[in-house]
């Protein structure tokens, strides 16, 4: 009897003390975690925060060569995709989001790495959708795709996708003489309407000008309504193309906002050829100063 009572204060004991030990283990674990974060928020380096700031923007451009190859694995070089459906699946896996990124720095042009280039004009590009079984919607672009190419370069920074879309009816809202259309096809190489989409009965939208847009208000069956929940679109009445970068890729660039529009518009008018807009877009260096900083 005894020597069982005393085998039961021995496994008690032994309970005791395993339990008191996990529990000392447990509570140093936290006490170490908790002063090792005191530590790093009162010793922390500034120094590391800038490094890390610098290099954020050679992270963002890998993470677009990164996109390229999830939407266009195996591709090496230039490929060209002519089916507008194929094109758009490539495009949605391409611009998935998140498309714009938070960051701890104060540097806010790190946030917006995904770009769309045509000759001076360029835009980050914050959303993209579906919308049709052609059509997609790119900001606030109304898109009709006819066809795709993508460069995957062994120089991650070379990387892009051309993109090509075809001319879209016009809304109506606007009578355009041929000579106005032409006009502006020779100074910018595609004609375009931009107009706005409101909310005014249940499901019912109701499309209307720039102006009424830009001033808030428009006409409904003779009476002066606020425009709710405007939308903006812009829709492209003749063939339009432009190119999918990285914001910090050698396409942003003095160089090729001087030189990239003849290449654009002659594709447009089959005076020019992808393979010969990719023979310039080489010339590019990485270190061509990058004009779109904001």
């Amino acid at each position: 009897m005894i020597d069982n009572f005393n085998n039961e204060i021995s496994i008690k004991v032994w309970c005791l003390l395993l339990i008191s030990f996990l529990f000392l283990t447990f509570s140093l674990k936290n006490i170490i975690n908790i002063t090792m974060i005191i530590v790093n928020r009162l010793f922390n380096d500034p120094s590391k925060k800038e490094i890390n700031s610098i290099n954020q923007r050679e992270n963002f451009i890998f993470q677009f060569s990164d996109r390229v190859s999830d939407a266009f694995p195996g591709v090496r070089g230039l490929e060209i995709f002519n089916q507008s459906s194929k094109a758009i699946r490539r495009l949605s896996i391409l611009l998935k989001d998140p498309l714009i990124l938070k960051s701890e720095s104060s540097n806010l042009r790190n946030n917006d790495p995904v770009w769309w280039f045509r000759g001076s004009s360029a835009n980050s590009i914050s959303t993209f959708k579906i919308i049709g079984h052609k059509q997609v919607l790119m900001n606030f672009d109304q898109l009709k795709i006819k066809k795709i190419a993508v460069y995957h370069s062994n120089l991650y920074y070379q990387d892009f996708v051309y993109v090509e879309a075809g001319a879209e009816k016009p809304t109506g809202l606007y009578t355009f003489s041929q000579e106005h259309i032409k006009a502006i096809v020779d100074e910018f190489g595609y004609f375009w309407e931009e107009y706005g989409i409101i909310d005014v009965l249940f499901f019912f939208k109701k499309v209307i000008t720039r102006n009424d847009y830009d001033d808030g208000s428009t006409i409904f069956l003779g009476k002066v309504i606020k425009n709710k929940n405007v939308k903006l679109r812009t829709k492209y009445l003749t063939h339009y193309n432009f190119i999918i970068a990285d914001k910090d890729s050698p396409y942003n660039s003095s160089k090729f906002e001087d030189e990239s529009e003849k290449y654009f518009n002659g594709i447009l008018e089959n005076t020019k050829s992808i393979e010969e807009f990719l023979t310039f877009l080489k010339t590019l260096s990485k270190y061509d100063n990058h004009i779109n900083s904001m």
